[in-house]
Parts: C-alpha cells; structure tokens; sequence
C-alpha cells in the first residue's frame, strides 16, 4: 500500500494542507507544536477511519470550524487506485468515509483494507500497563487482519454492554431469566474471540520471536502467551471454551449482581510476556522494554503483511529521540525491508541521520499548520 498524497481541511492547526509523498521514506520534520504529528494523525483518519490519539472527532476539529476533511489517493500493492475521503460535521455529529465515490457503511467495515503500523512512544504502556493496554494492541492487530474477528469484537462490546445495564439496575437484575440470553449470546461471541486470538497469536509469535532476537541477539529469549480467564488447561477448540465460559459466569454469577458488572469474558484477558522464562514486566530493564515495543510493531507489520496480501503503511512518531544508538540504527537498518514509511521528528539535522541509507527520503518541514518541501536525498 502507498499513500501518494493527502489532503486536510480544517484538521487540528491545518486550515488548507495537501502533501505529495515518496513511495519509501517521508521525514516530517519540525519543533513541537507545529502540525507534524497531527499530519500523521491524519494519515490514520485515511486508513482507519479514526485517530490513533483519541476517540473523539471533535478534538481533532480546528477551532471555530464546523467540518474538517481528510482527502488521500492510495495504491494497492497490485497498482488499484484508491481516492478516500473522510468527512466529519458537527452539527450534525456525522462522519462519512468515501471510498471512490462510494459511502462505506459501517466505518468498520473500511478497517483493514488499509493496513497501517504506528509506533510512538506513548505506546510504551503496552508493555508496562494494565491488561486493558495489552486487549487493546491485540484487538487493533486482529481488527485488521480478520473482518470475522472485527465483527465478533464489536458484537461482544454491545452484549456486554447491554449485560451490564442489566447487572447495574437494582430491579431488573433480580430478574434471573432475562440474563439468560445475554449470558448466551456472551459464550457465543466470546469462545470465538478467544479461540481466534489463540489461533492468531501462534501466527504473531513466530514474527515477534525473530524481530525481538534481531534486536537483542539470541541470549535474550523472549514469548508470548495469551493468558485467559478460562483454566489454562482446558482444549482449546470453540466447545471446549463455551463449556468453560458458561461454567465461569455460574460461578462468578453472585459477584456479577454485587458489582454491577460482567466479569467473565475475553475482555478480562491479557498477554503474558516472558523473558528468559520470567516475567517481563517484573523482570525487564527499560531498555528491554523498548525493544519489546520496536520488536512488536516490526512484528505486526509482517503479521498484516501476511494476513491482507497488502503491504502495510508505517508511521513512527518521534520514535527516534526515545532510543539510543543500538536501537537507532536497528530500526534504520529495518526501513529498507519496510514500505512506505512516514516519521515524524524534531530532529533539525535530517540528513546526518537518516542521509545515510541508500533509500530514496523525502524530507517535509511543517511550521505553524504549513508544509514546505525540501530537496529529496536520495544516496546510490
């Protein structure tokens, strides 16, 4: 997948923007404040419908406007032409997402056709926080790999929300049978959540084993277990889970009506990682941590590489002024076996760090909302 160019209207301090981009690497270069990450920002409207910083439209909506525009021409890795627009109103709290002309409804059902890997250092808590940031990362690699999985994900929010309606109302919850369908539509839709993340995840194993060892070198074994709420030793075929599911929610079922809340189900399930055998969390130094989340990312751009036939668009921001020289110059080496790659940096002297690779650089400084050009660096 190449972006070829994108186009903002009234996106956060870009009023009138449109950007031609290189096939390979794309710098974007400017002082803090100044619109480079928000181009990037913009760049995920266009690939997934939303942004990677937030869940609401009207953050990203310059002030005192009420629509903002997202304009962007794609190509298949087979050379098909894709002219994708997304549009938010707030008046009438609508966004739409046009795909060559055509309304795509749901929005969710745009997410994966344009497969796209960001790295930032705010993701870090995917290694050192809660359970909730690790379901998150999982999800968001899955959505776009399996339309399947995406469809189930977002039928279980909907039933555990409704479930929860239910747990929380102090009337209705006295009322054992009307939990009773949700309870099944629950062990439904969550065996096949679970089933498919243990399927998929021997799949990202094996890509997150070699991009983490590329890295640290072979005396730093690291892994990847999908850690259930259902015993660990039960099968692991969709039976299997339902019985357990169905065991778990009869026996949690008093502390569900205490609390208020669903507590049985893949949304209360997490990633172990282990290091050497031990736990990373507990174990890992703050280097290692880093190149966990390089290794993750390296990792699920051949994922969805693999899974779509397509070739996903990378996005580092400000990843570089986080690492030291080892990590720095792994993750330069990797840009030539990536495709197109978009970074965003605070770095005034572009050309001494990344002149170096024999790839071709387009180099965008953004001041204040506007975009200038500099000459392209391209090394033999």
């Amino acid at each position: 997948m190449i972006l070829k160019e994108i186009q903002l209207s009234n996106f956060r301090n870009h009023t009138d923007t449109k950007v031609y981009f290189s096939s390979k690497v794309n710098i974007v270069s400017g002082n803090n404040g100044q619109g480079k990450t928000n181009l990037l920002e913009a760049i995920s409207y266009s690939c997934l419908t939303k942004s990677m910083f937030t869940h609401r439209d009207t953050e990203v909506l310059q002030s005192g406007k009420s629509w903002f525009s997202v304009f962007a021409t794609l190509y298949s890795d087979i050379e098909f032409t894709y002219k994708n627009q997304v549009r938010y109103n707030e008046e009438k709290k609508e966004k739409s997402f046009i795909i060559n002309n055509i309304e795509m409804e749901p929005l969710s059902s745009v997410i994966g056709k344009f497969p796209m890997v960001f790295l930032s250092p705010e993701l870090s808590i995917i290694t050192t926080g809660g359970p909730a940031e690790r379901r998150r990362f999982l999800d968001i690699l899955l959505s776009q790999s399996s339309k399947v999985y995406l469809e189930n994900i977002i039928d279980f929010r909907r039933i555990v929300k409704q479930r929860n309606a239910i747990l929380s109302n102090t009337t209705l919850k006295e009322d054992r049978e009307l939990l009773e369908p949700w309870n099944e539509l629950l062990v439904e839709r969550g065996s096949k959540i679970i089933n498919h993340r243990i399927e998929l995840l021997s799949q990202f194993k094996t890509h997150l084993i070699k991009s983490y060892s590329d890295i640290a070198g072979q005396n730093e074994i690291i892994n990847i277990e999908y850690k259930s709420s259902i015993s660990e030793n039960e099968g692991h075929s969709i039976s299997s889970i339902q019985e357990k599911l169905r065991s778990e929610l009869k026996k949690e079922r008093p502390s569900e009506l205490y609390k208020g809340t669903t507590l049985v189900g893949p949304h209360r399930d997490d990633l172990l990682f282990t290091i050497n055998n031990h736990p990373f969390r507990q174990f890992a130094s703050q280097g290692q941590h880093k190149t966990l989340l390089i290794a993750l990312k390296i990792a699920e751009y051949y994922f969805l590489q693999d899974t779509r036939r397509e070739t996903p668009i990378v996005l580092l921001d400000d990843v570089f002024s986080e690492l030291d020289n080892s990590r720095t110059n792994h993750l330069l080496d990797k840009l030539s076996e990536l495709g197109q790659t978009f970074i965003s940096t605070t770095l005034e002297n572009t050309t001494t760090v990344f002149g170096g690779l024999n790839l071709q650089i387009e180099t965008i400084v953004v001041k204040n909302g506007a975009v200038f050009k500099e000459k392209d660096i391209v090394v033999q």
